[in-house]
């Protein structure tokens, strides 16, 4: 260990906060990285045998369980197939799509932090679930702003940051306005309000900027999206947040049975067993074809319109075109 950060034995890489870090609960001050504890590298006198725990911004994240012989967990239990294996299965399908039982896993987390039960997920909504996972302020700037505390400006900007970061994915969102509740009333004076009270109280509650359509709202399939992002390009690393995650939530219901899902950590071997980045690309670059082939459908609608009725049509370039219609 050097200051705050760790070293992993076997690889000397340097095992920050925000990475897992598998610590072995046999050999005293035994660290390893994910990628060497996957492919079972050892070093010295430590066996793959030994218990071991994972921890993550020095908290042990990975299994549940507050005594001892809860929260170690060994070797074998990861790679046997027990009955947490069977049941779960392969996360990602040969066809390098999420399983059926992972998107029902996916279906009901995002149900969970859907408190409106509006079919959408806030930022805030979303924030919280990233924070559930782990995630930090440096890694997620949005996780910075409080929505409670935070003033118009702040959460507009925040919108803006989200939708380009599920544009970047590409994720499937949709785009809504901001509202802002009213400000509180102005309390009348002898039974009438005073034009000073109307003065300081425009200067202490002055009206929010509206951005029409500016923030985003995370459907189902753009948060199945995001797991299957994190599958395909650190399945290592979406082991460990993914069962922080469920560590910290009630029991879930599966939507599809009605039931609870019968366990509630997912082992290492259920997700691959290394990132598959040509895949990634591939779906990034089928999700951004189809995107863009519903922006051309749109356009195509909207030229039409314009051609028929006249007025003012600002293209993808951003340059307007003036037309009197038929």
């Amino acid at each position: 260990m050097t200051g705050n950060t760790y070293i992993c034995n076997v690889c000397n890489a340097a095992l920050f906060p925000d990475r897992a870090r598998i610590h072995c609960l046999i050999c005293p001050k035994y660290d390893s990285c994910a990628d060497c504890h996957i492919t079972r590298s050892v070093l010295g006198t430590h066996r793959l045998e030994h218990d071991f725990a994972v921890y993550r911004h020095d908290r042990q994240v990975l299994p549940a369980g507050d005594e001892p012989e809860q929260t170690a967990v060994r070797s074998e239990d990861v790679n046997r197939p027990d009955d947490r294996i069977v049941y779960w299965g392969n996360l990602l399908t040969p066809a390098k799509t999420t399983s059926a039982i992972f998107s029902r896993l996916v279906k009901a987390i995002f149900a969970h932090f859907d408190a409106t039960c509006s079919g959408a997920l806030q930022p805030s909504e979303f924030c919280a679930l990233l924070s559930a996972a782990g995630f930090t302020a440096e890694q997620f700037p949005p996780l910075k702003v409080s929505p409670g505390s935070a003033s118009p400006a702040d959460l507009h900007e925040v919108d803006s940051w989200l939708a380009n970061w599920m544009q970047s994915f590409p994720l499937d969102y949709s785009m809504t306005t901001r509202r802002f509740p009213p400000p509180p009333p102005i309390e009348p004076v002898n039974g009438r309000i005073r034009m000073r009270d109307q003065l300081l109280h425009a200067l202490m509650y002055p009206e929010p900027p509206v951005v029409t359509d500016g923030k985003p709202l995370l459907t189902p399939l753009g948060l199945e999206q995001f797991f299957l992002h994190a599958l395909l390009h650190d399945p290592g690393e979406l082991s460990v947040t993914l069962n922080q995650l469920l560590c910290g939530l009630p029991r879930l219901t599966d939507p599809e049975t009605g039931r609870l899902f019968e366990a509630q950590a997912i082992p290492r071997s259920c997700f691959p067993s290394a990132a598959d980045p040509e895949a990634e690309e591939k779906r990034m670059k089928a999700q951004a074809m189809e995107l863009r082939a519903e922006h051309d459908a749109h356009m195509g609608i909207m030229r039409g319109m314009f051609a028929a009725s006249g007025g003012c049509l600002i293209d993808e370039n951003g340059t307007r075109h003036y037309s009197s219609g038929l």
